[in-house]
């Protein structure tokens, strides 16, 4: 896994067969890395004290609609997020683009997690 790290505003996320790779984004900033798609639970811990307003994911094809993450606050908790109508604590690439973060609007991350056992909700 890479580091995380501070670079321009894009949600540009890329995937490769063999990785998956996650920003989440201030209007100013962006935190990027990758996760080794072993196809087990993956966590990454979240440097800093920045908050985030939304998360981008790109995963390779083969798991684009069906691996889900989930980013944690600072205490643990699930952040909702939202794209167009879809509304949740869990999401997946789908190739549609970044994820805004719904409740809190705003918020310091503690942990992106990455789990083949994550259910859309229903």
């Amino acid at each position: 896994m890479s580091s995380p790290h501070t670079r321009p505003h894009r949600h540009q996320a890329s995937a490769s067969s063999s990785s998956i790779s996650t920003d989440i984004c201030t209007a100013e900033r962006s935190a990027a890395f990758s996760l080794k798609n072993t196809g087990e639970r993956e966590e990454k811990a979240i440097e800093g004290n920045d908050e985030f307003k939304e998360v981008a994911l790109a995963a390779p094809a083969t798991v684009k609609d069906t691996l889900r993450c989930q980013v944690l606050d600072r205490q643990g908790k699930a952040i909702t997020v939202q794209r167009g109508q879809n509304v949740d604590t869990t999401f997946a690439d789908g190739g549609k683009g970044a994820w805004t973060f719904k409740l809190p609007v705003k918020s310091a991350v503690g942990k992106i997690v990455c789990d083949p056992a994550f259910a859309k909700a229903a």
